[in-house]
């Protein structure tokens, strides 16, 4: 696998000095770039090394600052804690845990991956070798990153979080300059080792300006209590150092006698002052440093800001690949390195396609109390303009906590209307490891439902994360319009009327005209418990249904995007379809006057009768795609039971409005009546005789004398748009290849002039509909169509669609698509929705899901 050097390169912690390109004459051994390395070295030290590979690298400080090579015992070095150790222990400071951690890290830490690969058949690893740092003149471990120094520090020699480890004895006294992660964890440490530390922060005063403000003030209050001073110059003036020791020595960095550290600055109101320490650490920040590196030379984009990099963390150069913290993404930790250089690794040498833009990188700041977060910040999400909402638990609330003695720290979830956490933030004992679980939700699109309804372990600490997600659902259940929905379901329904005749006839009247007979959870619960009811004959008609004006049967479900009851809704919506069905399918005649509108939830009210009665005024639809859903309440299964191959399909894709003789000659109503003699043919069947069985061959008689011939109106449907709907909207056919040919039909200049205009306006409803629901559509009408080839049972049929389409449903409302569509059909009704994604970019697996059944404890259970 090793082999030639020119023929790949691997360059890991490119910071370090090592350039692209071949050695220059003259150039020192340690400078070169020829040296093969394997990327993980062996990590036993007596393996033999061959003669031309050096060991792995280790930390070598300058001789004169070598610490002791035998450790001294554990109980020379007592963990931190809220106490300052003796003064003792506090002057001899040799490494510690950093000694033990380097070596076996080392072959892990890919903080900066430069990855050029050339399309050969081998490669080899070249592993550049260590450099200086350029603060102290001092070898370093590792040159990754250089600190941003502020113009005042330039050519100061100072500390940084890289030569930090190399201090001897603790200073006195310490200036913090920058108020970040890293400056805060090393203040507060610092302080407790026995330092007075003075941390220089912004203007503001903020803290971790990353961070949310409730959990930099946390930390604020704990590095107060410890004893930190604080310090927010409006202007930094001017940084002094004065020492004994000579310019080349450094040592007073790192032991007594320290240097002296003079930092001038004025406040807001112009007064100048001064602030003295013997040791001054930069925190400011880091860049990366490509500097020496020749990018140009390779064909390499980028800078110090970062190199250019595709989502697959290919850079300008195809054949080079970028990781770690050179990307200009601002991720710059040891875990979101290595994942990335996981990622260039498979994409470069196993020519995968692993899109590095899914990188979710948490945070944590290693202070007392601890933070950490992931996502985005409530101020972000704010000036996203995203809409959410924040659930927070506090610490002093959770048993867990309690026991342990533990008031300060929370839990906090920013959650969005689809359920989704865009962010988190916990403060607390071990935050760093409970944020992994929230990471993993975001990554995995897990909501915050479904990690409420985890189990936990009690009493644990990790309950903290659990009960801020329960914060969310019983938001969700306790809003005021779930209250009223509650509230109103222990009453009758004022908008459903039941009434039955002497003779058995029950007539279920819907009354709610303003809304279009809109039915929310309670109305759909009211009728299937009237159809439910002990009848001989039953009628579903609207309070208005042959009366002048606009006149509306049912206009579907009242499911609005900001309800939290899904659930319930649809469950009533299935139960009173499924109830209508099995009565029909009991011998029970199941009419339904379909005046007016009829949409969605009221189609399959319909639909379930077995006597389906339109008029002149009728208009009926399935416009659920537009709003970024899929029609439901079992239409896939009343499709496949159409007279007329593809017009449901189209229906679902299109949203086609059917006029009542549309309707008729498709095989969706059963009659035709004018709606004038609506009021005349309800009074036929009021004096008919339901307990005699003659009755249903009189119904029958009655229906066909005031029924209108379908020679006597115009149905739109010749037999050339029945043609183009069973060619074009055609089973096991995705919802690209429909649209592909409408507009193949539209561009025909042979098509008849009526057909073309047909066609067209299918393909304007179709082009408005969501890509994805239209694809869920396909997949649910060719498994009803499969079924119905095997099965003649209707009401089993029927019964299997709910189930489906209950599963889908209940995805598909959480999902970002329908409040998309529902704020440009109903909100801002600007009628242009953004979709998440298009028929050519969508994802075949995301339809999987969506239509995947649910456990059975989950199911409706319909029957």
């Amino acid at each position: 696998m090793l082999c030639h050097v020119h023929t790949a390169h691997l360059i890991s912690d490119a910071y370090t000095g090592a350039r692209l390109g071949p050695k220059k004459s003259g150039e020192s051994e340690c400078s070169s770039s020829s040296t093969t390395h394997y990327l993980y070295p062996p990590t036993t030290s007596h393996q033999p090394q061959a003669a031309n590979h050096h060991p792995p690298r280790t930390h070598h400080p300058p001789a004169t600052h070598q610490p002791p090579t035998t450790r001294p015992p554990a109980a020379h070095h007592p963990p931190f804690t809220t106490h300052h150790p003796p003064a003792a222990t506090r002057q001899h400071l040799p490494p510690r845990a950093p000694a033990q951690v380097a070596p076996h890290h080392e072959h892990e830490n890919n903080s900066l991956l430069l990855l050029l690969l050339s399309l050969f058949p081998s490669f080899a690893f070249v592993v550049a070798p260590p450099a200086t740092c350029g603060c102290c003149g001092g070898a370093a471990k590792r040159a990754i990153r250089q600190s941003q120094v502020p113009e005042q520090l330039q050519g100061i020699p100072h500390l940084t979080s890289s030569n930090l480890w190399n201090l001897r004895s603790c200073p006195p006294r310490l200036i913090v300059l920058g108020a970040g992660t890293i400056g805060v964890e090393i203040a507060q440490a610092m302080q407790r080792l026995g330092s007075q530390v003075t941390l220089v922060t912004g203007p503001s005063g903020r803290l971790m300006r990353k961070e949310e403000p409730e959990a930099a003030q946390a930390v604020r209050d704990s590095l107060a209590r410890d004893g930190v001073f604080f310090c927010s110059p409006t202007t930094l003036v001017a940084i002094r150092r004065s020492s004994t020791a000579t310019e080349a020595d450094s040592a007073d960095m790192y032991k007594a006698p320290f240097a002296t550290y003079q930092l001038e600055y004025e406040d807001g109101d112009g007064a100048v002052h001064h602030i003295e320490a013997e040791a001054l650490l930069n925190a400011t920040g880091r860049v990366a440093r490509t500097t020496g590196l020749h990018l140009s030379a390779g064909g390499v984009r980028g800078g110090n800001d970062g190199l250019e990099v595709n989502a697959l963390l290919q850079t300008s150069n195809p054949d080079v690949f970028a990781a770690g913290d050179c990307l200009p993404d601002g991720s710059r930790f040891t875990h979101a390195a290595e994942w990335q250089a996981r990622v260039a690794v498979r994409n470069a040498m196993l020519g995968e396609e692993i899109d590095a833009r899914r990188l979710l990188v948490p945070r944590a700041t290693y202070t007392d109390p601890e933070v950490a977060s992931v996502g985005r910040s409530a101020a972000q999400l704010r000036s996203a303009g995203v809409e959410f909402k924040t659930f927070v638990r506090q610490a002093a609330d959770v048993d867990r906590f309690r026991c342990e003695g533990v008031s300060d720290g929370f839990a906090s979830l920013h959650v969005g209307h689809d359920g989704k956490i865009l962010g988190a933030t916990i403060v607390g004992p071990n935050a760093g490891d409970h944020i992994s679980e929230v990471t993993l939700c975001m990554q995995h699109n897990i909501t915050a439902d479904e990690l409420a309804g985890t189990i936990h372990p009690y009493p644990t600490a990790a309950e903290v994360v659990r009960q801020a997600a329960q914060a969310y659902v019983r938001s969700r259940i306790f809003q005021p319009s779930n209250q009223e929905l509650l509230r109103r379901m222990s009453e009758p329904c004022e908008f459903i009327r039941s009434e039955c005749s002497e003779s058995g006839l029950r007539t279920i009247l819907l009354q709610r005209p303003k809304a279009l007979n809109a039915c929310d959870a309670l109305m759909a619960k009211a009728i299937g418990e009237a159809a439910s009811a002990d009848s001989k004959c039953l009628l579903l008609q609207s309070s208005d249904a042959g009366a002048p004006g606009k006149a509306a049967f049912c206009a579907g479900g009242d499911e609005e995007p900001s309800s939290s009851l899904p659930k319930l809704q649809l469950g009533h919506e299935y139960r009173a379809v499924a109830a209508l069905s099995r009565m029909r399918q009991e011998g029970v005649p199941v009419i339904a006057f379909m005046d007016g509108i009829t949409m969605g939830f009221g189609l399959g009210l319909a639909c379930a009768a077995e006597f389906r009665v339109v008029t002149e005024r009728s208009l009926l639809a399935m416009p659920e795609c537009a709003i970024g859903i899929s029609p439901d309440v079992g239409f896939s299964a009343m499709a496949a039971a159409l007279p007329a191959p593809g017009l449901g399909r189209c229906m679902a894709l299109t949203g086609w409005r059917l006029t009542g003789a549309e309707a008729l000659a498709a095989g969706l109503a059963t009659h035709l009546v004018p709606w004038k003699g609506l009021g005349a043919l309800k009074e036929k069947l009021l004096r008919l005789n339901w307990e005699d069985e003659a009755s249903k061959v009189q119904l029958a008689q009655i229906l066909r004398e005031e029924t209108l011939s379908l020679d006597s109106v115009d149905s739109g449907l010749d037999d050339t748009i029945l043609k183009v709907l069973s060619q074009t909207f055609t089973p096991a056919t995705s919802a690209k290849e429909i649209r592909d040919r409408l507009r193949a039909l539209s561009a025909d200049l042979e098509v008849d002039a009526d057909v073309k205009s047909w066609v067209e306006q299918r393909l304007s409803g179709f082009e408005k509909g969501c890509p994805m629901t239209q694809e869920v559509v396909q997949c649910l009408m060719d498994q009803a169509e499969r079924e119905a080839s095997k099965e003649s049972d209707r009401h089993e049929l029927l019964c299997r669609a709910l189930e489906r389409d209950y599963a889908t449903l209940m995805r598909l409302l959480r999902a970002g698509d329908f409040y998309e569509g529902v704020r440009a059909a109903l909100i801002d009704k600007d009628g242009a929705p953004q979709w998440m994604a298009d028929l050519d970019s969508l994802d075949p697996s995301e339809v999987r899901s969506a239509i995947a059944p649910l456990p059975d404890s989950q199911r409706i259970g319909l029957s």
